[in-house]
């Protein structure tokens, strides 16, 4: 039987219609009631010393060099009263990308004969450090292109609160490390003694 309102008489009014209001909050539904949240803050932007390391970082990505890292074993390298051994032993090397500057390739009279000689210095990111971590050190070995080379001095270059590099050498460097920078001698692979295994 319809609903509806009885009126004299007994006959049946059907009552007017009211549609329920939507649920959920549709057309037409009022506004939600309190304080709008204010917005997330925007994440901080990098500083001097990450905005240069990230340079850093893609120059040497797009460069694509590469040279495989000895670091020696100093636990299997036995020494004598001295500190010097007979034979040293390296880890195996390491796969890291880096910058790298070549001299020319000379060749110097000796009493054997003719003996090469070459220069490079490689640029290596602290980022990369971090990720095989290990330290450049002198007496580290470094293949380029089927030669090998002895690192023969290392540097590390700050980013200071001004945005200046400035050098490990330096008096008073302090900031941000970003890149660490290696002077590399060629050494002959005999005087290294080092055996290459498949």
């Amino acid at each position: 039987m319809a609903k509806g309102i009885i009126k004299e008489g007994g006959t049946v009014s059907q009552a007017p219609f009211i549609p329920s209001p939507p649920k959920g909050g549709g057309v037409g539904s009022p506004a939600p009631s309190g304080p709008t949240p204010p917005p997330a803050p925007p994440s901080p932007a990098p500083g001097p010393g990450g905005q240069a390391a990230a340079t850093v970082q893609q120059a040497i990505n797009f460069a694509g060099m590469k040279v495989g890292y000895f670091k020696c074993d100093l636990d299997n390298t036995v020494a004598n009263m001295y500190g010097e051994s007979m034979e040293k032993w390296y880890y195996p090397p390491m796969e890291i990308k880096c910058l790298i500057e070549r001299t020319a390739l000379s060749y110097v009279d000796a009493d054997y004969g003719s003996d090469p000689t070459q220069n490079i210095t490689i640029s290596i990111p602290k980022l990369t450090v971090e990720q095989f971590n290990f330290t450049p050190e002198v007496g580290d070995i470094v293949v380029d292109r089927d030669r090998y080379y002895e690192v023969t001095s290392t540097d590390a270059q700050f980013y200071t609160a001004a945005g200046s590099p400035v050098s490990a050498q330096s008096a008073n460097a302090s900031g941000n490390l970003i890149i660490y920078i290696l002077n590399c001698s060629l050494t002959r692979m005999t005087r290294l003694n080092i055996l290459e295994s498949w």
